[in-house]
């Protein structure tokens, strides 16, 4: 399925970059290309959107996306395209989720005759459950000889709202995932305490201990055997001593 066509880059032309910004290397799919497109129009195959939504990464770090949304915009849906991503002043707050996206009008690049630039900024609160951490980012896409069409505007701003979701789900995915390893970490240790519990329980019976009693003479076989309280506490359900 074609969805670009971009003619050889000539000397001057602006490079695809990001973050810093970086060069970003264009997309070299024959089947990303349109070769009977007229000279610099990219050709966009509305059908093929879905499949350059799944080349967006998910990963919790904004820059790695957007770099990564750079290479997917161009040359699929402009000739280059350049991305930085920022962070707004300490103080800057949205509602959870949202998503900001401003997108300028299309004017003339005045570096470049004969190209045209359309900036998108998105602005973004990316934080995980009951956190705040908002990110900026600002998408220049540019087109040689031609203005955009208002559908290639639209799915720029589409893969920017797409890039947003992505790291905000890599983040409810690695809280989720911090949740339940601190979820099992403090069940491990509840049946720890519980195992201790009961075997400082069957020492007091059975030789007539305090419960310090119990508990230090169950450290200090820990300390000589070099095991875990855990383990000896097994042993001592099982047999009703501890382990010379």
């Amino acid at each position: 399925m074609s969805l670009s066509s971009r003619q050889p880059a000539s000397a001057g032309e602006p490079a695809a970059t990001s973050g810093a910004p970086s060069p970003v290397s264009d997309a070299s799919d024959d089947d990303e290309r349109r070769l009977d497109a007229e000279p610099g129009r990219v050709a966009v195959d509305l059908a093929a959107v879905p499949r350059l939504l799944e080349r967006l990464p998910l990963d919790p770090e904004p820059a790695v996306v957007f770099t990564a949304l750079a290479a997917v915009v161009a040359p699929a849906v402009c000739d280059v395209a350049a991305v930085v991503v920022t962070s707004p002043p300490a103080d800057s707050r949205l509602d959870p989720g949202t998503i900001l996206v401003r997108s300028a009008p299309v004017a003339a690049d005045p570096a470049r005759p004969g190209w045209f630039v359309a900036p998108v900024t998105v602005v973004a609160d990316v934080g995980a459950v009951g956190t705040h951490d908002v990110h900026a980012a600002t998408v220049e896409c540019r087109w040689r000889q031609t203005r955009p069409t208002p559908e290639q505007l639209l799915i720029v701003e589409l893969l920017c709202r797409q890039a947003v979701s992505q790291v905000v789900q890599a983040r409810l995915h690695a809280a989720v995932a911090e949740r339940e390893n601190a979820a099992e970490n403090l069940r491990r240790a509840l049946d720890t305490n519980r195992a201790i519990g009961a075997a400082i329980g069957v020492l007091m019976a059975t030789h007539g201990l305090t419960h310090e009693q119990a508990h230090q003479l169950l450290a200090t076989a820990s300390q000589r055997t070099n095991r875990k309280m855990a383990a000896l506490a097994d042993d001592v359900l099982y047999t009703g001593e501890v382990p010379a």
